[in-house]
């Protein structure tokens, strides 16, 4: 999914998601997260379970791996 189609599915603006890929947002809210997660129709854990790039696992082992980049 890009971002664009997530900012209209989730109601994020599509610089928040593009943020949290590039890890430089922070702490999302967790209004924010819960609206992620049900546009990507995966739970808040698998989000929040995601590893960072950095320490990749599988994508089968972590769904949510699928949907979000994490990067340093």
């Amino acid at each position: 999914m890009s971002q664009q189609a997530l900012e209209r599915a989730a109601r994020v603006p599509q610089s928040s998601i593009s943020r949290i890929e590039k890890g430089t947002l922070g702490n999302p809210g967790i209004e924010t997260v819960r609206r992620i997660a049900a546009a990507l129709e995966v739970t808040v854990n698998d989000l929040l379970e995601a590893s960072p790039a950095g320490n990749p696992t599988p994508a089968s082992q972590e769904p949510a791996g699928q949907y979000l980049l994490w990067t340093d």
